[in-house]
């Protein structure tokens, strides 16, 4: 557990949620201060879309659109870039 005074200090696990479908295939969409969906700041970072377009090639970020768009425009275009797949690991969706 973190200290809440401490918000960026050591922590036993950080996980981000960048995006939750429900059920029924709608995205959701949650304006909270202990979580926001979708991560507010995930359409600014191409170490988090890049990954997710090699598993969802016609991904979609809620509220920001095609992933691809958003990987192609700038600043995200330079930083893609110089991104690539780890050749020693697998992939797999479902």
């Amino acid at each position: 557990m973190r200290d809440p005074d401490r918000r960026f200090g050591p922590r036993t696990l950080d996980v981000d949620v960048i995006a939750v479908w429900s059920e029924e295939g709608e995205p959701v969409v949650r304006d909270d201060p202990e979580l926001t969906l979708p991560h507010p700041r995930a359409h600014l970072r191409a170490f988090v879309l890049r990954p997710w377009i090699d598993i969802e090639p016609y991904g979609q970020l809620p509220g920001h659109g095609w992933l691809t768009d958003l990987l192609n425009a700038e600043p995200l275009a330079s930083d893609a870039l110089a991104i690539s797949p780890r050749p020693d690991l697998r992939l797999e969706s479902s």
